[in-house]
């Protein structure tokens, strides 16, 4: 009778283990896959960004000597006016320092705005004039001494859209609004002599040519490295108003290299062309005015 009972429990005990083992088998896979993507999270999902400097909101500024050329006119309905090269003709500096500032902001991964300031102005000691021109209402003869003076700033926000990115790379479309105020001005004396002694004039014409100027084109931006980051924009726009046309173009390419997290420095390269043929009863400034040439810069990202 016990002997019965001692195998009746030794097949409940064999049973129950058996059992035991079963579950510990179906459970033991599940357990070390638990264990091992707990060990490795950062596999779960690919990186975002191929480097640790911030780009929520960048702060860059900088500045060297661009390549000016302008080709004005100011004219009255009068007299109309000439076209002047303030280089050739005037002998302004056809080159001069421009600063530059401008703040970045990225609300969105795909999102960025950007706000920009920059400024350049010129002026010259003066140069004998050697063909007769008509500027702002008055005839500047051959043989007085012109003092050309230009001052410029510029004002502009660009939207851009990723429309491509990757941990490396974005690129998209992008659109610019800004404003261009611009100031020229000629001063020139004449001198004359008589039995009674000599005598000068002085003419001093000045304009402007205020105007709002935009554009519509697109960007790349590449971290080449973890800290080095290279930047493209180019945008055009042609508008016609009544008996006008305006066209501009802004472009530029730069490399900055950050050896630390919050401060970087690189340079860029810009051109810039802004052109606006008034028509013939306008008294503002019109034609061509065009500047290019490399700028170094210092970049504060955080």
């Amino acid at each position: 009778m016990s002997s019965c009972r001692w195998k009746a429990d030794r097949s409940a005990a064999t049973a129950g283990g058996a059992l035991l083992t079963r579950r510990i088998r179906r459970t033991l896979p599940l357990m070390c896959l638990w264990l091992l993507a707990a060990a490795h999270p950062a596999h779960a999902q690919p990186p975002t960004s191929a480097t640790d400097v911030p780009d929520k909101f960048v702060i860059e500024a900088g500045g060297f000597n661009m390549f000016v050329s302008t080709h004005l006119t100011l004219s009255t309905p009068d007299l109309g006016g000439s076209e002047v090269n303030l280089e050739k003709n005037l002998n302004l500096p056809d080159t001069a320092y421009r600063g530059y500032v401008e703040g970045l902001w990225r609300p969105a991964r795909r999102h960025q705005f950007s706000l920009s300031y920059s400024a350049l102005n010129r002026t010259s000691d003066g140069v004998e004039v050697q063909r007769d021109f008509t500027w702002g209402g008055a005839v500047y003869q051959a043989g007085v001494v012109a003092v050309p003076r230009m001052d410029t700033k510029t004002v502009s926000a660009v939207y851009r859209f990723a429309a491509y990115k990757n941990a490396r790379l974005e690129l998209g479309p992008s659109a610019g609004l800004g404003y261009l105020f611009i100031t020229t001005g000629i001063r020139a004396v004449a001198g004359a002599s008589s039995p009674q002694g000599g005598t000068t004039t002085t003419i001093d014409r000045e304009g402007n040519g205020d105007s709002p100027i935009g554009g519509i084109g697109g960007f790349v931006n590449w971290w080449a490295a973890s800290r080095v980051y290279v930047r493209s924009d180019l945008r055009y726009i042609l508008i016609k108003p009544e008996n006008e046309e305006a066209a501009a173009t802004e472009g530029r390419a730069s490399l900055a290299w950050y050896p630390w997290r919050h401060l970087g420095f690189g340079g860029q390269y810009t051109l810039d062309n802004f052109r606006h043929d008034r028509s013939v009863v306008s008294t503002k400034l019109g034609g061509e005015y065009r500047y290019s040439g490399f700028q170094i810069l210092v970049s504060a990202p955080f």
